[in-house]
């Protein structure tokens, strides 16, 4: 589990509405709004990451969009963590997938430091 405000978008923009999974059709507003009124955060698909000097996380940037929104309202006192598969480029003994490297490069289009990514 990461706290989701350590995590990194690799994308600049998402879609305002799920193409995918358990969410596929809903926008992402609602889903921060279902984290707000309840839903278990543990109910998310966990979220691919990729741990480059900081976590980027590479398949689902919808997910942690909904996460630091739910986060950062005033209401939550705490730190929100999520379920991650963290593939750690830092530690030289662990083997990235090569597949899997060549999306985490071809998705950061990132023009923050992917402190944040806007709707399309």
């Amino acid at each position: 589990r990461l706290d989701v405000n350590m995590l990194r978008h690799t994308q600049a923009k998402c879609s305002h509405v799920f193409r995918h999974g358990p969410h596929k059709g809903d926008s992402v507003e609602a889903l921060t709004i279902k984290l707000k009124n309840g839903y278990p955060v543990d109910h998310i698909t966990p979220l691919v990451v990729v741990q480059w000097r900081v976590p980027w996380v590479v398949c689902g940037n919808r997910r942690p969009k909904a996460l630091k929104e739910f986060a950062a309202d005033a209401s939550v006192m705490q730190p929100v963590f999520v379920r991650c598969i963290v593939h750690n480029m830092d530690d030289n003994r662990q083997n990235v997938p090569i597949d899997l490297m060549a999306k985490f490069l071809e998705a950061a289009t990132t023009a923050n430091f992917g402190e944040s990514a806007v709707f399309l």
